[in-house]
This record gives structure tokens, C-alpha cells and sequence, in this order.
């Protein structure tokens, strides 16, 4: 385990998984050790591949799904990273969706600075807004949720998803556009008013829906969820601190102090103590987070 003086995020690879009545556990491997060595979050790898999803090309009826190795730099240093799991395993079965016309990923895992410590960041395109829930239900259907956040500027289903099974720090962020929408996001690569490195995963041509009856069961069933205000601000706080986790591993500077976002959960949490979550086990979240800093000798910064 490397100590304190050196650097993580260069020299180690650190995987973590968290789970449902599981504890958290950690799997350090030096950068020159092979991927056969390599703990993830959903299994262990076997030949260097996870679930046959990478660099594959899959057919699915008329649709071709385009995998990492035709938008990864370096195929061999990202496919066994977290967030590149988790893209290819959610990337076919939301592309089953027949409203889905286009998928894009966009921030680290676009470009070259994927690592450890990424999420998945994708824009979907929809013909209309009970596709996005049926975008959705299927992703409930793949991965079990452990917590979902919605988005400050966005309304449901586009959100933060963390999995059970996941590291706590590798989670989908996922929004919903029409197809022309997204088209001009990246056409000017600018998205929010920021420029974004963009790779597109999926595309077919747009279908209409024939009707309004064709639905799953479970997107049918599907409502928006009673998020209140103490939960949005505890959901803001398992951002920030997961955020913060990350650019302490990678030694960035964040807007917010380390140990004022374990203060801040910490007190969330104590004031969510007896109140039912709608987005799911947030506390177990919670807790996986403050562990980790601990765990991390980040502690240093923060008393937990």
C-alpha cells in the first residue's frame, strides 16, 4: 500500500467496491501489474475483459452499438477502468429502447483523463419524455440503485445514479434531449454554457412512437419521486463530498474544503436520521463516503 508521500492517482490504481449489507474493500495494483490482477467493483476480470463488452462490436437488429475501443485514446489502459465498465454495462440494454435515437458520452471518459476516480456522464436523445422513463426503468432493470439524486437545473428522471456494487465515487450522470437538441450540443461541443469534450456511442435513425400505448409495464408504473428539500440538500451533500474525494485523490483543487463536506453530510445525515429517503439508501452512501476518507488517509484534513 503506498504511503502517504506518494503520489495516488499516478502511480496506483485504486479500486473500490461498495454494496448492500457488503463492506467497503479496497484493491491496490501498481500501474505495472496486469489486469488479470485487477479487483472492480462488478467482478473480477478474465482475459482482460469484463461481461465480452469490450473492444466488441455487437449488432442489435438494425442498430450497431460502437464500444469503447472505438472512442478510447488508450484502449488498454481505460477499458478496465470503473466508470468504462459501468458505460459499456449500462450502453446496450438503454440502447434496446426504441426511442433511443442517439447516445453520447461526454467529460473524462471522452477524452484522455479517465481514471479511478471518473463517472459516466452521458446525453441521450429521445423522441419523447416517456422515453426517458423508459430509459430509466431499464437502467433500474440492469444495476441495481443504491441512490439517485436529481439534478439541480433538470427535472426527473435525469439525474446522478450511484449502483450497489459500485465504487461510492463511480456514478451515471445522465440527462435527456431531443435529437436535435443534442445534435447541437455537439455540433458546438458547448453544453450548460461550458465547452465539453464529447464522443457519440450510439446512433440510429429517430422512430416515432406508434403508439402511446407501447410502453413497459414498469415505465407505465413509473412516477416522479417525492423529493423534498432536506433530501435535495442531503443529496447535494453526497455530491460535494464525493467530489471532494475525488480531487483530493487526484490532488486538484475544489471549490469546497474536504472537511467542510464531511461536516456537511455528517450533519445531513444526522438530520435525515429518521426520514425516508425517495432516491434510495442514501445513508449507506453516506456512510461508504465518510469511510472512505478515512480509509484513504484523507482524514489528515478531516476529522471523521
Amino acid at each position: 500500500m503506498p504511503s502517504k508521500s506518494e503520489p495516488w492517482p499516478s502511480i496506483w490504481h485504486l479500486c473500490l467496491c461498495f454494496g448492500v449489507g457488503q463492506s467497503l474493500y479496497l484493491t491496490f495494483r501498481p500501474l505495472s501489474c496486469s489486469h488479470q490482477d485487477m479487483q472492480i467493483g462488478i467482478g473480477r476480470t478474465e482475459n482482460g475483459n469484463e461481461h465480452d463488452f469490450i473492444d466488441e462490436r455487437r449488432s442489435l437488429g438494425h442498430r450497431e452499438l460502437c464500444y469503447m475501443a472505438d472512442f478510447t485514446h488508450n484502449p488498454a489502459e481505460t477499458s478496465q477502468l470503473p466508470a468504462s465498465i459501468l458505460c459499456h454495462r449500462l450502453l446496450e440494454p438503454i440502447a434496446t429502447c426504441p426511442q433511443v435515437s442517439r447516445v453520447v458520452v461526454f467529460g473524462s471518459l471522452a477524452g484522455d483523463a479517465a481514471d479511478a476516480y471518473s463517472d459516466v456522464d452521458l446525453l441521450v436523445a429521445v423522441e419523447d419524455e416517456q422515453a426517458a422513463w423508459d430509459v430509466t426503468s431499464i437502467i433500474r432493470r440492469t444495476l441495481q440503485v443504491l441512490f439517485y439524486r436529481m439534478f439541480s437545473s433538470d427535472r426527473q428522471p435525469a439525474g446522478r445514479y450511484w449502483f450497489a456494487g459500485q465504487s461510492p465515487l463511480t456514478r451515471l450522470d445522465i440527462s435527456f434531449h431531443t435529437p436535435e437538441q443534442l445534435a447541437m450540443i455537439c455540433q458546438t461541443r458547448m453544453y450548460q454554457g461550458h465547452p465539453i469534450a464529447c464522443r457519440e456511442l450510439y446512433r440510429r435513425e429517430p422512430v416515432c412512437r406508434v403508439s402511446s400505448d407501447v410502453t413497459s409495464a414498469s415505465s407505465q408504473l413509473q412516477l416522479p419521486l417525492q423529493i423534498t428539500e432536506l433530501e435535495a440538500h442531503f443529496g447535494s451533500c453526497i455530491y460535494r463530498l464525493s467530489r471532494a474525494i475525488s480531487c483530493a485523490m487526484r490532488s486538484q483543487p475544489y471549490r469546497h474544503r474536504l472537511e467542510d463536506c464531511v461536516q456537511d453530510l455528517q450533519q445531513a445525515m444526522t438530520q435525515t436520521q429518521t426520514h425516508r429517503l425517495a432516491g434510495g439508501d442514501g445513508h449507506a452512501l453516506g456512510h461508504a463516503l465518510l469511510q472512505l476518507v478515512k480509509t484513504l488517509a484523507l482524514d489528515h484534513a478531516a476529522d471523521v
